[in-house]
């Protein structure tokens, strides 16, 4: 599949503007529709955590060069981290295998989970190779750092405590776009499928069904506005609300993809549930680590 476009993301972006001005909660409105409608924009890793990590931990100047491009779509940042990446002073030796459109991207915020850098995509030493995936609406790059000079954020715990929250969050809205789609399908399908001279939806056991689904997505998306919620507020609840969302939405969304017997058509959708093992990393505060991230 041929690579989009940035500048064809920018209406999208700016929607999503409000991720690093005005809070979590807005930002995560619009993931779940893109995600059901299998929309190839670049939000987890550009907006998401790469957006939010310069938003969060950059200086006034690293602010002022690349979120007004990053928002405006004019570029698309990467995000990747790598705990054995060697570090001699800022430069950068290290990669991954799993750096979402990659092939896309300039700049690249890295991080060893403990310092943060911005590494610009024609710096010297550095090598990316496109990678061929199932899920061809978010691709993955090979990105390969050899003595790459890189650009430090100040705020490093600030950067990565605002990128791993964002991206948890992220996913799991995406995941609920997912469920609600199988949902959603199922209901018009039923309406459709004539049996015994009636359509199926009318008949109890199925509405049985139905309903199940339905009571399980809102209480999914209950717990990511929730966990969005509490991040914007700075509650005490965040860490919990955050995992609680996760849990709650890709179990979800794994659910009614099985119920529905559609889960090829949602399999865009589960793959963000997947990569958020390679994604968000461990939630820090104040410089402590509080919460792993999955693997």
């Amino acid at each position: 599949m041929t690579q989009p476009s940035p500048r064809s993301f920018s209406a999208n972006l700016t929607m999503l503007l409000s991720g690093c001005a005005m809070g979590l909660a807005l930002a995560a409105l619009p993931a779940g529709p893109a995600r059901a409608q299998v929309a190839a924009f670049p939000m987890l890793g550009s907006l998401v955590q790469a957006g939010q990590a310069i938003a969060a931990g950059g200086s006034e100047a690293q602010r002022a060069e690349w979120l007004p491009q990053i928002i405006s779509g004019d570029l698309i940042a990467g995000y990747f981290h790598d705990v054995g990446l060697q570090s001699q002073g800022d430069r950068l030796t290290g990669g991954s295998r799993f750096v979402t459109h990659g092939g896309s991207a300039d700049p690249f915020v890295v991080t060893d989970t403990r310092q943060v850098w911005i590494v610009r995509a024609d710096a010297p030493g550095i090598r990316i190779d496109t990678q061929t995936s199932m899920d061809q609406t978010r691709p993955f790059a090979h990105v390969q750092l050899k003595d790459v000079p890189g650009e430090p954020l100040p705020g490093a715990a600030a950067a990565l405590a605002a990128a791993h929250r964002a991206a948890f969050i992220a996913v799991a809205a995406e995941a609920l776009g997912g469920a609600q789609a199988c949902l959603d399908r199922t209901v018009a399908y039923s309406k459709e499928r004539i049996q015994f001279g009636r359509p199926i939806g009318s008949f109890q056991a199925y509405k049985h069904r139905l309903a199940d689904m339905m009571i399980e997505i809102e209480q999914a998306r209950s717990a990511v506005y929730w966990a969005a919620c509490a991040v914007d507020e700075g509650s005490d609840e965040a860490a919990m609300a955050i995992h609680a969302a996760k849990s709650f939405a890709a179990r979800s969304c794994r659910a009614s993809a099985r119920r529905t017997k559609i889960g090829s058509r949602c399999s865009t959708a589960l793959s963000s549930v997947s990569a958020e093992r390679n994604a968000p990393g461990p939630i820090v505060e104040n410089g402590n680590e509080v919460s792993a991230g999955p693997r």
